[in-house]
């Protein structure tokens, strides 16, 4: 009860481990919020006198609180390059994330320094210990550096080699995170991640990003494994009735894909162009289950690509259009399919029927 009112009191090297401690009992800022603003406050106070691993920690704990403001954000963030050579590989890996959540942006200029020279300087500094760093906070890192588009490849060689020399010791949920942030930042891996595993049962336990990332560039029986969770309940034999809409049926609320974002939406739908196996029941789930219940939440420009990814996925069913005829006329009962290869942008109305 008199910590609120003594916390002013503390040095600033017992104000970060009494902050850390509100950050490992996951406190809830609902319950507390005056005592984790004052966190942020008292850190901008003493943020010039910190030193050591402490200006990492601070800049940690301060954004998984989510307090403080930029000014403090950026003043921690200009001092922790002076003093990197006192952080643990763990810390480095979890001052990258860090980094990322306060909106670090490594295209932009801080103080005459362009942001990428934090992620360029960490990630040499942890490329040399990447075996100490726990899966977890290694993923996380991973993914942190693809929200903020930051491709250090030495860094991401180390991370496949180490891999490589255990790959039992990563969950397939991990694993997963890399190969998702190797693939949007257009990083090619020396050998496929995904295929050194080989435990399906897994599977279970990864979160719906993770399998939409397996069902998109696993290979073979885990890639039909993530597939089938995703579509579980999908009934890829039945057709839209006259009005171009699917019957409500108990299957629907079976259908995992309904979870996933526009984002791992794509990746699935491009990454099954080639599996015929798979690629009919996916189109049904889209159609079905997952266009429906996010068609107001998506923008004009990713229905756009949703749509073009579609049509790629009937083209590849299809595998040849239907043979036109060269002479003649072709009449309006006659059923033929056309496809071009020209991207066409679909408008998306917006506006409802009254």
């Amino acid at each position: 009860r008199e910590l609120p009112h003594r916390i002013h009191e503390y040095r600033w090297w017992n104000l970060i481990d009494i902050a850390e401690l509100y950050m490992k009992l996951k406190w809830p800022a609902e319950k507390d919020p005056d005592m984790i603003l004052r966190f942020g406050n008292e850190v901008w106070k003493y943020h010039r006198v910190m030193n050591g691993k402490y200006v990492a920690r601070a800049l940690r704990v301060l954004a998984y609180l989510e307090t403080s403001d930029r000014r403090t954000f950026r003043s921690l963030i200009r001092r922790i390059p002076h003093h990197i050579i006192n952080l643990s590989p763990t810390l480095l890996a979890q001052t990258i994330t860090a980094a990322a959540i306060v909106g670090h942006n490594p295209t932009k200029m801080y103080c005459r320094v362009r942001g990428s020279v934090l992620y360029q300087r960490l990630c040499r500094r942890l490329s040399r210990r990447v075996h100490e760093v726990g899966p977890h906070d290694l993923a996380q890192a991973v993914s942190s550096l693809m929200m903020v588009g930051s491709r250090q490849e030495y860094f991401f060689e180390q991370i496949v080699l180490c891999i490589m020399d255990d790959p039992l010791r990563f969950h397939l949920q991990q694993l997963a995170a890399f190969a998702r942030a190797f693939k949007t930042l257009n990083f090619v891996p020396s050998v496929d991640i995904l295929s050194l595993f080989a435990d399906k049962t897994q599977l279970r336990g990864c979160s719906i990003d993770a399998l939409a990332t397996v069902a998109a560039l696993g290979l073979g029986d885990l890639q039909n494994a993530a597939l089938d969770i995703l579509t579980s309940g999908v009934n890829h034999n039945i057709h839209p009735n006259r009005e171009g809409r699917y019957d409500d049926d108990d299957a629907s609320s079976a259908a995992a894909i309904k979870e996933c974002s526009c984002d791992d939406i794509m990746l699935i739908l491009r990454g099954v162009r080639n599996n015929e196996e798979q690629a009919d029941r996916v189109r049904v789930a889209f159609e079905r289950y997952w266009l429906p219940l996010h068609y107001d939440t998506i923008t004009a420009e990713e229905f756009s690509w949703l749509i073009w990814d579609m049509a790629s996925i009937t083209s590849s069913l299809n595998n040849t259009t239907k043979n036109i005829p060269t002479s003649g006329i072709i009449d309006d009962d006659d059923d033929v399919n056309v496809t071009t290869h020209t991207r066409t942008t679909v408008v998306k109305d917006n506006s409802k029927a009254d």
